[in-house]
């Protein structure tokens, strides 16, 4: 495999990743937005309703659909007299009727009614210092130390009156079922590619034995090489950008700074989508003088530098040389830098130095004017 499209496989190479089998999964889905009332004459004609969803591929060993997992992960912040939920159960994923669902789980044997010690841990620190005030008890500790404070110490009959809505806690089968599919809650709170509950659980259920992370890896990875092969190289860079982010979570910071150190090489080339090898438009008002330009590395980009910088004890020298072998094994088929000026445009961004910066893009600007007479440089 030669050219661009070569050396960008061979710059990654999926086998070279470390199993994924002793990785920490994703804690719960932090809650969305308030909620809007779910009602069945919502407009259909763009959502596709759960029922049609339900394929063989996407249900669990349990039984259970990925809109059921994900119900389970959020029950213990709902209730059973609750009526408005928020949106996202019926437009991203055709659930019209959470509360029905809610209770059908119910039935199964997955979700109970929450007791008290239920209703206190969702309720703020504030609140349960509230209570420990009203009823002579100290106020020190976290959240868990309060709850079962006032557990052991205050009148449960008080408690009970001061806190009487429920909400579903999850039974044993309910939370064995919720901790066999951690993909689920960890999709929903992420905009990875094209993958949502349902696909990304038809791909891991697809795979058994593969750990989901690294099922993950590899589909990202492949369609960052599809985007590369169709000359979309700012989705290139936004699949190297998400694949970053994976193997963040995982703690795995010299894979990450690999995968930043593509996504900013990318970022300054001043390629876009659909980029077409005989394109002529080639404006430098589009890339110069650098506080204009469009061809930076964005701030995210450069704190996830530090961070890696910092976690594996890199100093600048070190850091610089890396991001630079990495950046010297691609190639593109327009870019605005060379390799060294890359590096040097990432080594000043973390610095924040713009006179250097500045001064790099002239230098940039004065070799693409005498590149491209005919353009408009």
């Amino acid at each position: 495999m030669t050219g661009v499209f070569g050396r960008i496989s061979e710059a990654l190479n999926p086998s070279k990743r470390s199993s994924a089998s002793s990785r920490p999964d994703a804690g719960p889905a932090p809650r969305e937005e308030a909620g809007v009332e779910m009602s069945i004459s919502l407009v259909t004609d763009e959502v596709i309703p759960a029922e049609r969803r339900m394929t063989p591929a996407s249900q669990a060993r349990s039984g259970l659909y990925p809109h059921e997992i994900l119900l389970l992960d959020y029950a213990s912040s709902m209730y059973p007299d609750q009526k408005v939920f928020q949106g996202f159960w019926w437009f991203r994923y055709g659930v019209r009727d959470p509360g029905g669902l809610l209770r059908s789980l119910t039935d199964r044997g997955l979700l109970s009614v929450g007791d008290i010690e239920q209703a206190l841990m969702n309720e703020t620190v504030a609140s349960l210092k509230i209570d420990l005030r009203e009823f002579g008890l100290p106020l020190s500790g976290k959240k868990d130390a309060l709850v079962q404070r006032l557990l052991s110490d205050a009148p449960r009959a008080s408690l009970e009156e001061r806190h009487p809505r429920r909400t579903y806690a999850l039974t044993e089968q309910g939370r064995e079922a919720l901790e066999a599919e951690p993909h689920v809650a960890y999709i929903h709170t992420r905009t990875i590619d094209d993958l949502d509950i349902w696909s990304f659980s038809g791909l891991v259920h697809s795979n058994p034995g593969t750990p989901w992370r690294d099922l993950l890896w590899g589909h990202l990875n492949q369609r960052g090489l599809d985007h590369a092969s169709r000359g979309d190289w700012g989705l290139f860079g936004s699949t190297r950008l998400a694949m970053a982010k994976v193997v963040l979570e995982e703690g795995k910071h010299r894979v990450a700074l690999d995968m930043l150190a593509d996504t900013a090489y990318f970022d300054l080339s001043g390629l876009t989508n659909n980029w077409d090898l005989t394109c002529s438009a080639i404006s430098e008002e589009d890339f110069f003088p650098y506080c204009e330009s469009s061809a930076t590395i964005p701030p995210g980009v450069t704190r996830m530098l530090i961070d890696c910088q910092e976690a594996l004890n890199l100093s600048s020298e070190e850091l610089r040389g890396l991001v630079l072998a990495r950046m010297r094994r691609l190639s593109a088929p327009f870019h605005l830098f060379t390799a060294e000026e890359c590096v040097d445009v990432v080594m000043y961004e973390i610095q924040g130095d713009e006179v250097t910066l500045s001064r790099i893009y002239e230098q940039s600007r004065s070799r693409m004017r005498g590149r491209y007479p005919e353009s408009r440089w």
